[in-house]
């Protein structure tokens, strides 16, 4: 299986991070991802997302990709 390592820093642009995290999923690759303290902030100002709901909604889309697996 192949994987992949995304790292999603305090940038501007943060979104294409998760979206393209969201699409390496779909693909069926491992994707060890790295987010930083900063990028929180800039996820926030972009798409209106707080960190909890970041993190939330990232693990809810994960489990649903993995369930519809099993």
């Amino acid at each position: 299986m192949k994987s992949f390592i995304a790292a999603i820093t305090g940038a501007s642009g943060s979104i294409y991070g998760i979206r393209l995290v969201e699409e390496l999923l779909k693909s069926g690759v491992f994707v060890h991802l790295c987010v930083s303290n900063q990028s929180f902030f800039i996820i926030k100002t972009e798409t209106a997302l707080t960190g909890p709901a970041v993190l939330a909604e990232t693990e809810k889309k994960i489990k649903k990709y993995f369930a519809s697996k099993i």
